[in-house]
Protein backbone atom coordinates (compact mmCIF):
# COMPACT_ATOMS: atom_id res chain seq x y z
CA UNK A 1 0.00 0.00 0.00
CA UNK A 2 2.91 2.29 0.81
CA UNK A 3 4.35 1.93 -2.69
CA UNK A 4 0.96 2.80 -4.13
CA UNK A 5 0.76 5.89 -1.95
CA UNK A 6 4.26 6.91 -3.02
CA UNK A 7 3.32 6.46 -6.68
CA UNK A 8 0.15 8.49 -6.21
CA UNK A 9 2.10 11.22 -4.47
CA UNK A 10 4.54 11.41 -7.37
CA UNK A 11 1.75 11.30 -9.94
CA UNK A 12 -0.17 14.12 -8.23
CA UNK A 13 2.97 16.27 -8.14
CA UNK A 14 3.54 15.48 -11.83
CA UNK A 15 0.02 16.74 -12.58
CA UNK A 16 0.81 19.94 -10.65
CA UNK A 17 4.12 20.27 -12.53
CA UNK A 18 2.28 19.88 -15.86
CA UNK A 19 -0.23 22.54 -14.90
CA UNK A 20 2.60 24.92 -13.95
CA UNK A 21 5.04 24.25 -16.83
CA UNK A 22 2.80 22.75 -19.54
CA UNK A 23 4.67 19.45 -19.85
CA UNK A 24 6.02 16.48 -17.94
CA UNK A 25 9.66 17.10 -18.83
CA UNK A 26 11.06 17.12 -15.31
CA UNK A 27 14.81 17.37 -15.25
CA UNK A 28 16.68 14.47 -13.74
CA UNK A 29 17.42 14.83 -10.03
CA UNK A 30 15.37 18.02 -9.80
CA UNK A 31 13.12 18.72 -6.84
CA UNK A 32 9.56 19.91 -7.06
CA UNK A 33 7.85 20.96 -3.84
CA UNK A 34 10.70 19.36 -1.94
CA UNK A 35 9.97 16.07 -3.67
CA UNK A 36 12.46 14.25 -5.91
CA UNK A 37 10.14 14.42 -8.88
CA UNK A 38 12.95 14.11 -11.42
CA UNK A 39 14.02 10.79 -9.93
CA UNK A 40 10.40 9.57 -9.78
CA UNK A 41 9.89 10.37 -13.51
CA UNK A 42 13.09 8.52 -14.35
CA UNK A 43 11.94 5.44 -12.42
CA UNK A 44 8.63 5.35 -14.34
CA UNK A 45 10.49 5.26 -17.66
CA UNK A 46 12.92 2.66 -16.44
CA UNK A 47 10.13 0.39 -14.95
CA UNK A 48 7.51 0.91 -17.65
CA UNK A 49 7.24 -2.82 -18.31
CA UNK A 50 6.40 -3.39 -14.61
CA UNK A 51 3.74 -0.73 -14.43
CA UNK A 52 0.09 -1.64 -14.57
CA UNK A 53 -1.97 -0.73 -17.62
CA UNK A 54 -3.91 1.71 -15.49
CA UNK A 55 -0.79 3.61 -14.47
CA UNK A 56 0.50 3.70 -18.04
CA UNK A 57 -2.87 5.05 -19.26
CA UNK A 58 -2.93 7.67 -16.54
CA UNK A 59 0.64 8.78 -17.41
CA UNK A 60 -0.16 8.87 -21.12
CA UNK A 61 -3.20 10.97 -20.33
CA UNK A 62 -1.04 13.75 -18.83
CA UNK A 63 1.45 13.68 -21.76
CA UNK A 64 4.18 11.64 -20.12
CA UNK A 65 7.24 11.17 -22.34
CA UNK A 66 8.47 7.59 -22.05
CA UNK A 67 11.68 7.92 -24.15
CA UNK A 68 14.58 9.60 -22.32
CA UNK A 69 15.93 10.92 -25.63
CA UNK A 70 12.55 12.24 -26.57
CA UNK A 71 12.25 13.74 -23.11
CA UNK A 72 15.57 15.53 -23.50
CA UNK A 73 14.51 16.73 -26.94
CA UNK A 74 11.23 18.09 -25.64
CA UNK A 75 12.87 19.72 -22.66
CA UNK A 76 15.63 21.26 -24.77
CA UNK A 77 13.18 22.56 -27.37
CA UNK A 78 10.96 24.06 -24.68
CA UNK A 79 13.89 25.88 -23.06
CA UNK A 80 15.22 27.02 -26.44
CA UNK A 81 11.84 28.62 -27.17
CA UNK A 82 12.05 30.38 -23.82
CA UNK A 83 15.65 31.45 -24.50
CA UNK A 84 14.72 32.99 -27.84
CA UNK A 85 11.79 34.80 -26.26
CA UNK A 86 14.17 36.27 -23.68
CA UNK A 87 17.25 36.99 -25.84
CA UNK A 88 15.80 37.28 -29.34
CA UNK A 89 17.84 34.51 -30.99
CA UNK A 90 18.91 30.89 -30.74
CA UNK A 91 22.63 31.66 -30.35
CA UNK A 92 23.13 29.93 -27.02
CA UNK A 93 26.77 30.15 -25.90
CA UNK A 94 28.58 26.84 -25.42
CA UNK A 95 28.39 25.41 -21.89
CA UNK A 96 25.59 27.87 -21.09
CA UNK A 97 23.04 26.65 -18.51
CA UNK A 98 19.52 27.94 -18.73
CA UNK A 99 17.18 27.19 -15.83
CA UNK A 100 19.57 24.49 -14.60
CA UNK A 101 19.59 22.87 -18.02
CA UNK A 102 22.74 22.67 -20.16
CA UNK A 103 21.07 24.35 -23.10
CA UNK A 104 24.37 25.35 -24.73
CA UNK A 105 25.49 21.73 -24.95
CA UNK A 106 22.04 20.66 -26.18
CA UNK A 107 22.13 23.22 -29.02
CA UNK A 108 25.65 22.21 -30.05
CA UNK A 109 24.61 18.56 -30.13
CA UNK A 110 21.60 19.31 -32.39
CA UNK A 111 24.07 20.76 -34.92
CA UNK A 112 26.32 17.72 -34.73
CA UNK A 113 23.50 15.14 -35.09
CA UNK A 114 21.38 17.02 -37.62
CA UNK A 115 21.44 14.04 -40.00
CA UNK A 116 19.97 11.86 -37.19
CA UNK A 117 17.08 14.18 -36.35
CA UNK A 118 13.65 13.58 -37.73
CA UNK A 119 12.14 15.79 -40.38
CA UNK A 120 9.66 17.01 -37.82
CA UNK A 121 12.41 17.97 -35.36
CA UNK A 122 14.36 19.83 -38.04
CA UNK A 123 11.19 21.64 -39.01
CA UNK A 124 10.58 22.76 -35.43
CA UNK A 125 14.10 24.14 -35.18
CA UNK A 126 14.01 25.82 -38.59
CA UNK A 127 10.75 27.52 -37.69
CA UNK A 128 12.39 28.79 -34.53
CA UNK A 129 15.26 30.34 -36.54
CA UNK A 130 17.83 27.78 -35.45
CA UNK A 131 21.31 28.31 -36.94
CA UNK A 132 22.76 25.03 -38.10
CA UNK A 133 26.12 26.47 -39.29
CA UNK A 134 27.32 28.80 -36.56
CA UNK A 135 30.54 29.67 -38.40
CA UNK A 136 28.56 30.86 -41.39
CA UNK A 137 26.38 32.96 -39.14
CA UNK A 138 29.37 34.52 -37.42
CA UNK A 139 30.96 35.20 -40.81
CA UNK A 140 27.82 36.96 -42.05
CA UNK A 141 27.65 38.95 -38.84
CA UNK A 142 31.24 40.11 -39.23
CA UNK A 143 30.73 40.93 -42.90
CA UNK A 144 27.69 43.03 -41.98
CA UNK A 145 29.76 45.08 -39.53
CA UNK A 146 32.62 45.43 -42.03
CA UNK A 147 30.19 46.74 -44.64
CA UNK A 148 28.90 49.32 -42.14
CA UNK A 149 32.48 50.23 -41.19
CA UNK A 150 33.40 50.89 -44.81
CA UNK A 151 30.33 53.05 -45.34
CA UNK A 152 31.30 55.11 -42.30
CA UNK A 153 35.09 55.38 -42.78
CA UNK A 154 35.52 54.78 -46.52
CA UNK A 155 37.71 51.69 -46.36
CA UNK A 156 38.22 48.21 -44.90
CA UNK A 157 41.35 49.08 -42.91
CA UNK A 158 40.26 48.53 -39.30
CA UNK A 159 42.95 50.54 -37.55
CA UNK A 160 43.10 49.13 -34.04
CA UNK A 161 41.57 46.41 -31.85
CA UNK A 162 38.80 48.57 -30.49
CA UNK A 163 35.23 47.35 -30.80
CA UNK A 164 32.95 48.70 -33.48
CA UNK A 165 29.41 49.08 -32.11
CA UNK A 166 30.34 46.59 -29.35
CA UNK A 167 31.55 44.07 -31.94
CA UNK A 168 35.21 43.01 -32.16
CA UNK A 169 35.54 43.75 -35.85
CA UNK A 170 39.34 43.95 -35.68
CA UNK A 171 39.49 40.32 -34.50
CA UNK A 172 37.07 39.16 -37.20
CA UNK A 173 39.05 40.92 -39.94
CA UNK A 174 42.31 39.41 -38.65
CA UNK A 175 40.80 35.92 -38.72
CA UNK A 176 39.74 36.30 -42.34
CA UNK A 177 43.37 36.97 -43.31
CA UNK A 178 44.64 34.04 -41.25
CA UNK A 179 42.15 31.50 -42.62
CA UNK A 180 41.89 32.86 -46.16
CA UNK A 181 42.56 29.42 -47.63
CA UNK A 182 39.58 28.03 -45.65
CA UNK A 183 37.07 30.59 -46.89
CA UNK A 184 34.64 29.70 -49.65
CA UNK A 185 35.18 31.20 -53.13
CA UNK A 186 31.98 33.18 -52.64
CA UNK A 187 33.16 34.65 -49.34
CA UNK A 188 36.49 35.67 -50.91
CA UNK A 189 34.66 37.21 -53.86
CA UNK A 190 32.40 39.23 -51.57
CA UNK A 191 35.36 40.48 -49.53
CA UNK A 192 37.30 41.39 -52.69
CA UNK A 193 34.32 43.35 -53.97
CA UNK A 194 34.34 45.29 -50.71
CA UNK A 195 38.03 46.14 -51.10
CA UNK A 196 39.22 43.86 -48.33
CA UNK A 197 42.91 44.16 -47.40
CA UNK A 198 44.40 40.67 -47.46
CA UNK A 199 48.07 41.65 -47.18
CA UNK A 200 48.21 44.14 -44.33
CA UNK A 201 52.02 44.75 -44.40
CA UNK A 202 51.85 45.48 -48.14
CA UNK A 203 48.90 47.80 -47.67
CA UNK A 204 50.66 49.71 -44.89
CA UNK A 205 53.84 49.96 -46.97
CA UNK A 206 52.01 51.36 -50.00
CA UNK A 207 50.03 53.79 -47.85
CA UNK A 208 53.10 55.08 -46.02
CA UNK A 209 55.17 55.24 -49.22
CA UNK A 210 52.41 57.31 -50.83
CA UNK A 211 52.56 59.75 -47.90
CA UNK A 212 56.36 59.93 -48.23
CA UNK A 213 56.04 60.76 -51.94
CA UNK A 214 53.65 63.59 -51.05
CA UNK A 215 56.09 64.82 -48.38
CA UNK A 216 58.95 64.81 -50.90
CA UNK A 217 56.85 66.79 -53.36
CA UNK A 218 56.05 69.39 -50.68
CA UNK A 219 59.42 69.76 -48.93
CA UNK A 220 61.89 68.60 -51.60
CA UNK A 221 63.43 65.74 -49.60
CA UNK A 222 62.61 62.64 -47.55
CA UNK A 223 64.00 64.07 -44.32
CA UNK A 224 60.87 63.92 -42.22
CA UNK A 225 62.18 66.11 -39.45
CA UNK A 226 61.19 68.32 -36.57
CA UNK A 227 61.08 71.59 -38.55
CA UNK A 228 58.35 70.27 -40.82
CA UNK A 229 56.48 68.66 -37.95
CA UNK A 230 56.64 71.99 -36.10
CA UNK A 231 55.32 73.72 -39.18
CA UNK A 232 52.37 71.32 -39.13
CA UNK A 233 51.52 72.38 -35.57
CA UNK A 234 49.81 75.37 -37.08
CA UNK A 235 47.52 73.04 -38.99
CA UNK A 236 44.90 70.52 -37.88
CA UNK A 237 45.71 67.87 -35.31
CA UNK A 238 45.14 65.04 -37.80
CA UNK A 239 47.80 66.42 -40.15
CA UNK A 240 50.19 66.83 -37.24
CA UNK A 241 49.60 63.23 -36.20
CA UNK A 242 50.20 62.10 -39.77
CA UNK A 243 53.58 63.86 -39.88
CA UNK A 244 54.58 62.28 -36.60
CA UNK A 245 53.53 58.83 -37.75
CA UNK A 246 55.44 59.30 -41.02
CA UNK A 247 58.51 60.36 -39.05
CA UNK A 248 58.32 57.16 -36.99
CA UNK A 249 57.91 55.07 -40.16
CA UNK A 250 60.95 56.66 -41.81
CA UNK A 251 63.03 56.04 -38.69
CA UNK A 252 61.82 52.42 -38.67
CA UNK A 253 62.88 51.92 -42.31
CA UNK A 254 66.42 53.01 -41.53
CA UNK A 255 66.60 50.56 -38.63
CA UNK A 256 65.39 47.55 -40.68
CA UNK A 257 67.00 48.33 -44.05
CA UNK A 258 68.57 44.83 -44.19
CA UNK A 259 65.12 43.26 -43.78
CA UNK A 260 63.43 45.20 -46.57
CA UNK A 261 62.71 43.58 -49.92
CA UNK A 262 64.87 44.56 -52.88
CA UNK A 263 61.98 46.25 -54.67
CA UNK A 264 61.21 48.31 -51.57
CA UNK A 265 64.81 49.49 -51.27
CA UNK A 266 64.87 50.33 -54.99
CA UNK A 267 61.65 52.33 -54.70
CA UNK A 268 63.06 54.31 -51.78
CA UNK A 269 66.36 54.93 -53.56
CA UNK A 270 64.53 56.09 -56.67
CA UNK A 271 62.61 58.55 -54.52
CA UNK A 272 65.89 59.86 -53.09
CA UNK A 273 65.43 58.38 -49.63
CA UNK A 274 68.13 59.43 -47.15
CA UNK A 275 69.35 56.34 -45.31
CA UNK A 276 71.80 58.44 -43.29
CA UNK A 277 69.95 61.61 -42.24
CA UNK A 278 73.10 63.19 -40.82
CA UNK A 279 74.82 62.82 -44.18
CA UNK A 280 71.73 64.21 -45.90
CA UNK A 281 71.61 67.26 -43.64
CA UNK A 282 75.30 67.83 -44.35
CA UNK A 283 74.67 67.48 -48.09
CA UNK A 284 71.91 70.10 -48.08
CA UNK A 285 74.00 72.49 -46.01
CA UNK A 286 77.15 72.30 -48.13
CA UNK A 287 75.29 72.20 -51.43
CA UNK A 288 73.58 75.47 -50.53
CA UNK A 289 77.00 76.95 -49.72
CA UNK A 290 78.36 75.72 -53.05
CA UNK A 291 75.45 77.34 -54.88
CA UNK A 292 76.21 80.61 -53.10
CA UNK A 293 79.89 80.24 -54.00
CA UNK A 294 79.00 79.69 -57.65
CA UNK A 295 76.74 82.76 -57.66
CA UNK A 296 79.53 84.91 -56.23
CA UNK A 297 82.57 83.58 -58.09
CA UNK A 298 81.12 81.97 -61.21
CA UNK A 299 82.45 78.45 -60.68
CA UNK A 300 82.62 75.52 -58.22
CA UNK A 301 86.41 75.57 -57.92
CA UNK A 302 86.56 75.92 -54.16
CA UNK A 303 90.20 75.87 -53.14
CA UNK A 304 91.53 73.77 -50.31
CA UNK A 305 93.60 76.67 -48.96
CA UNK A 306 93.14 80.42 -48.60
CA UNK A 307 94.03 81.60 -52.07
CA UNK A 308 95.63 84.87 -53.11
CA UNK A 309 92.80 86.05 -55.34
CA UNK A 310 89.98 85.69 -52.84
CA UNK A 311 90.98 88.30 -50.30
CA UNK A 312 88.46 87.29 -47.68
CA UNK A 313 88.52 84.03 -45.78
CA UNK A 314 86.44 81.13 -47.17
CA UNK A 315 85.28 78.13 -45.23
CA UNK A 316 87.90 75.45 -45.53
CA UNK A 317 85.23 72.82 -44.80
CA UNK A 318 83.49 73.59 -48.12
CA UNK A 319 86.69 72.92 -50.04
CA UNK A 320 87.08 69.66 -48.15
CA UNK A 321 83.48 68.70 -48.91
CA UNK A 322 83.96 69.44 -52.63
CA UNK A 323 87.07 67.28 -52.70
CA UNK A 324 85.22 64.52 -50.88
CA UNK A 325 82.34 64.52 -53.38
CA UNK A 326 84.81 64.01 -56.23
CA UNK A 327 86.21 60.89 -54.61
CA UNK A 328 82.73 59.64 -53.63
CA UNK A 329 80.95 60.15 -56.96
CA UNK A 330 80.06 56.47 -57.32
CA UNK A 331 78.43 56.55 -53.89
CA UNK A 332 76.20 59.55 -54.63
CA UNK A 333 72.59 59.22 -55.70
CA UNK A 334 71.69 60.01 -59.34
CA UNK A 335 69.78 63.02 -58.06
CA UNK A 336 72.85 64.36 -56.25
CA UNK A 337 75.09 63.81 -59.27
CA UNK A 338 72.59 65.61 -61.52
CA UNK A 339 72.38 68.52 -59.08
CA UNK A 340 76.15 68.95 -59.11
CA UNK A 341 76.30 68.54 -62.89
CA UNK A 342 73.70 71.26 -63.33
CA UNK A 343 75.86 73.51 -61.18
CA UNK A 344 78.88 72.92 -63.43
CA UNK A 345 80.74 70.77 -60.90
CA UNK A 346 84.18 69.53 -62.01
CA UNK A 347 84.49 65.87 -61.04
CA UNK A 348 88.10 65.19 -62.10
CA UNK A 349 90.51 66.41 -59.42
CA UNK A 350 93.29 67.13 -61.91
CA UNK A 351 90.91 69.04 -64.14
CA UNK A 352 89.68 70.97 -61.11
CA UNK A 353 93.26 71.86 -60.19
CA UNK A 354 93.92 72.99 -63.75
CA UNK A 355 90.80 75.17 -63.81
CA UNK A 356 91.68 76.69 -60.44
CA UNK A 357 95.18 77.76 -61.43
CA UNK A 358 94.09 78.90 -64.88
CA UNK A 359 91.50 81.12 -63.19
CA UNK A 360 94.26 82.70 -61.09
CA UNK A 361 96.46 83.11 -64.14
CA UNK A 362 93.64 84.96 -65.88
CA UNK A 363 93.35 87.24 -62.85
CA UNK A 364 97.10 87.82 -62.93
CA UNK A 365 96.99 88.70 -66.62
CA UNK A 366 94.11 91.14 -66.02
CA UNK A 367 96.13 92.93 -63.33
CA UNK A 368 99.66 92.88 -64.77
CA UNK A 369 99.13 92.44 -68.51
CA UNK A 370 101.11 89.21 -68.93
CA UNK A 371 101.48 85.63 -67.68
CA UNK A 372 105.02 86.08 -66.33
CA UNK A 373 104.30 85.04 -62.76
CA UNK A 374 107.17 85.43 -60.32
CA UNK A 375 107.41 84.02 -56.86
CA UNK A 376 108.68 87.41 -55.58
CA UNK A 377 108.04 90.75 -57.25
CA UNK A 378 109.11 94.25 -56.38
CA UNK A 379 107.70 96.29 -53.55
CA UNK A 380 105.27 98.14 -55.81
CA UNK A 381 103.35 94.94 -56.37
CA UNK A 382 102.36 92.27 -53.88
CA UNK A 383 103.51 88.87 -52.84
CA UNK A 384 101.72 86.17 -54.88
CA UNK A 385 101.15 82.65 -53.87
CA UNK A 386 104.26 80.62 -54.63
CA UNK A 387 102.14 77.83 -56.08
CA UNK A 388 100.93 79.81 -59.11
CA UNK A 389 104.51 80.51 -60.19
CA UNK A 390 105.34 76.83 -59.70
CA UNK A 391 102.26 75.82 -61.72
CA UNK A 392 103.21 78.16 -64.60
CA UNK A 393 106.73 76.75 -64.66
CA UNK A 394 105.32 73.21 -64.54
CA UNK A 395 103.01 73.82 -67.52
CA UNK A 396 105.99 74.90 -69.64
CA UNK A 397 107.82 71.62 -69.35
CA UNK A 398 104.54 69.62 -69.41
CA UNK A 399 103.31 71.17 -72.65
CA UNK A 400 103.37 67.85 -74.50
CA UNK A 401 101.15 66.31 -71.83
CA UNK A 402 98.48 69.00 -71.99
CA UNK A 403 95.33 68.59 -74.02
CA UNK A 404 94.98 70.59 -77.24
CA UNK A 405 92.18 72.57 -75.58
CA UNK A 406 94.42 73.50 -72.63
CA UNK A 407 97.26 74.58 -74.92
CA UNK A 408 94.84 76.69 -76.95
CA UNK A 409 93.46 78.37 -73.84
CA UNK A 410 96.97 79.22 -72.58
CA UNK A 411 97.99 80.49 -76.01
CA UNK A 412 94.92 82.69 -76.05
CA UNK A 413 96.11 84.19 -72.77
CA UNK A 414 99.57 84.99 -74.21
CA UNK A 415 101.33 82.27 -72.26
CA UNK A 416 105.14 82.14 -72.74
CA UNK A 417 106.15 78.52 -73.25
CA UNK A 418 109.95 78.98 -73.51
CA UNK A 419 111.45 79.14 -70.04
CA UNK A 420 114.43 81.25 -71.12
CA UNK A 421 112.13 83.64 -72.95
CA UNK A 422 109.99 83.87 -69.84
CA UNK A 423 113.09 84.59 -67.75
CA UNK A 424 114.09 87.38 -70.14
CA UNK A 425 110.67 88.99 -70.27
CA UNK A 426 110.20 88.91 -66.50
CA UNK A 427 113.62 90.50 -65.92
CA UNK A 428 113.12 93.18 -68.55
CA UNK A 429 109.71 93.99 -67.10
CA UNK A 430 111.27 94.45 -63.64
CA UNK A 431 114.05 96.60 -65.10
CA UNK A 432 111.49 98.88 -66.70
CA UNK A 433 109.80 99.31 -63.33
CA UNK A 434 113.18 99.99 -61.67
CA UNK A 435 114.08 102.64 -64.25
CA UNK A 436 110.70 104.29 -63.76
CA UNK A 437 111.32 104.54 -60.02
CA UNK A 438 115.02 105.40 -59.87
CA UNK A 439 115.70 107.00 -63.29
CA UNK A 440 118.43 104.64 -64.46
CA UNK A 441 119.21 100.97 -65.08
CA UNK A 442 122.12 100.81 -62.70
CA UNK A 443 121.90 98.16 -59.98
CA UNK A 444 124.55 97.53 -57.38
CA UNK A 445 126.20 94.14 -57.40
CA UNK A 446 124.46 91.52 -55.34
CA UNK A 447 124.98 91.83 -51.59
CA UNK A 448 123.17 90.64 -48.51
CA UNK A 449 121.95 94.13 -47.62
CA UNK A 450 119.67 94.43 -50.66
CA UNK A 451 116.08 93.41 -50.34
CA UNK A 452 115.10 90.23 -52.12
CA UNK A 453 113.30 91.78 -55.14
CA UNK A 454 116.30 93.97 -55.93
CA UNK A 455 118.64 91.11 -55.30
CA UNK A 456 116.80 89.03 -57.92
CA UNK A 457 116.82 91.89 -60.47
CA UNK A 458 120.53 92.60 -59.88
CA UNK A 459 121.26 88.97 -60.60
CA UNK A 460 119.27 89.22 -63.88
CA UNK A 461 121.20 92.40 -64.90
CA UNK A 462 124.51 90.72 -64.16
CA UNK A 463 123.61 87.69 -66.32
CA UNK A 464 122.44 89.91 -69.20
CA UNK A 465 125.80 91.76 -69.19
CA UNK A 466 127.64 88.44 -69.32
CA UNK A 467 125.46 87.26 -72.24
CA UNK A 468 125.72 90.46 -74.33
CA UNK A 469 127.43 88.73 -77.27
CA UNK A 470 124.66 86.07 -77.35
CA UNK A 471 121.66 88.41 -77.15
CA UNK A 472 119.43 88.86 -80.16
CA UNK A 473 119.43 92.21 -81.95
CA UNK A 474 115.88 92.77 -80.76
CA UNK A 475 116.83 92.33 -77.12
CA UNK A 476 119.91 94.56 -77.54
CA UNK A 477 117.78 97.29 -79.08
CA UNK A 478 115.25 97.10 -76.24
CA UNK A 479 117.99 97.27 -73.61
CA UNK A 480 119.81 100.12 -75.31
CA UNK A 481 116.57 101.96 -75.78
CA UNK A 482 116.02 101.72 -72.02
CA UNK A 483 119.48 103.11 -71.32
CA UNK A 484 120.99 99.89 -70.10
CA UNK A 485 124.51 100.29 -68.61
CA UNK A 486 126.72 97.53 -69.93
CA UNK A 487 129.82 98.44 -67.93
CA UNK A 488 130.08 97.90 -64.23
CA UNK A 489 131.07 101.08 -62.36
Amino acid sequence: MQNKNEWEEGFQLLIEYNKEFGDCLVQAKSLYCDYKLGSWVGIQRYKKDNLTSEKILRLDAVGFVWSSDQAKWEEGLRLLVAYKKEFGNCLVPAQFQYHDFRLGSWVEKRRRIKDKLTTEQIGYLDKLGFLWDLQEYRWEEGFKYLLAYKEEFGGCFVKNPTKYHNYNLYLWVSRQRIKQNKLTPLQIKRLDALGFIWNLPKYRWEKDFKHLVAYKKKFGDCLVQERNRTDSNRRGSEERKEYRRLERWVHYLRSVVTDLRTEQVNSLNKLGFEWDPQESFQWKNFFEKLVAYKEEFGDCLVEPRRNFRLRRKREYSLASWVSQKRSQKDGLTPEQVNSLDDLGFVWDSQEAQWETYFKHLVAYKEKFGDCLVEEIVNRHQYRFHVELAEWVSEKRWQKDELTPEQVTRLDGLGFVWDEEEAWWQKGFKELVAYKKEFGDCWLEPINADLRDPYNTLADWVSKVRSQRDRLTPERLDRLNGLGFEWKVR
